[in-house]
């Protein structure tokens, strides 16, 4: 078997992630340093540096190399970051008087994104999000307004949680997990 370069994915993201000599590294070393750091940013704190720089790579990623995730990113706005958004209302609001669906999700991104194109890029973007569903759709979010329970592991989880799903698709592992019922 000849030895393959890495792939341009593959030294992005190790390259993002600080892992020295990526652009001369094979595929296969690559592949064995992406389960490795795989293995330590799940064993990592929620609050740790390495698991918030992997998180800063499921959006940074789109922002740093556009083209070579072109595919990935419209997969993500169509899929994850809808059903990240729908997980993230769902966690915290209880009781409202309409049931949130995925096309007013849908229409509040548009919304958003008329203005600010990569509005999901921010800090903040649950709480934009947010904002301009309760002006769109005030019934789906009448009522109670909470932090979860454990609110750092669910920020973690629900926060960056389909992006992470996302990434993992990227760097090695197939498929997107939909947060739809």
């Amino acid at each position: 078997m000849a030895l393959e370069p890495a792939t341009p994915q593959q030294v992005a993201y190790l390259s993002y992630m600080s892992v020295k000599g990526t652009n001369m590294m094979f595929k296969d070393k690559a592949s064995a340093h992406i389960e490795s750091l795989k293995q330590r940013v799940h064993d990592s704190p929620p609050e740790s540096a390495l698991k918030r720089r992997h998180s800063d790579w499921m959006r940074d990623r789109f922002r740093m190399y556009p083209d070579l995730f072109e595919s990935e990113l419209r997969l993500f706005l169509d899929e994850g970051l809808p059903s990240s958004l729908h997980l993230w209302i769902g966690s915290r609001m209880k009781g409202s008087s309409a049931k949130l669906t995925k096309a007013q999700i849908k229409q509040v991104m548009k919304s958003l994104s008329r203005e600010n194109a990569d509005w999901w890029m921010e800090d903040e973007y649950h709480q934009l999000f947010y904002e301009r569903l309760s002006q769109l759709f005030p019934n789906t979010v009448d009522g109670k307004f909470s932090e979860p329970k454990n609110s750092s592991r669910t920020k973690s989880l629900l926060g960056g949680g389909c992006f992470g799903v996302f990434a993992l698709g990227v760097i090695g592992v197939t498929g997107l997990i939909t947060c739809w019922p």
